[in-house]
């Protein structure tokens, strides 16, 4: 057991007030709306691997310079 594990026990163990309760419920609520957040930004992502087709764009894989693969060979 670690030394601050039975400070730990006496919060789990004693009553909690009304605003306690309240900020505990408020915490555990950001939390979850953070999780989720992130989640659905992920999830989001996941299912559009090229999003400029939907928006009328490019139609694969495209470079940062903009330029679509292969790139072509330099002219002679």
């Amino acid at each position: 057991m670690m030394p601050y594990d039975t400070y730990r026990l006496y919060q789990a163990g004693r009553a909690k007030g009304p605003a306690e309760v309240r900020y505990a419920d408020e915490r555990a609520g950001r939390l979850a709306a953070a999780a989720s957040r992130l989640l659905r930004t992920v999830t989001r992502t996941a299912g559009r691997p090229y999003p400029a087709i939907a928006h009328g764009g490019a139609t694969g894989p495209v470079t940062p310079a903009g330029r679509c693969w292969p790139e072509p060979k330099p002219a002679r």
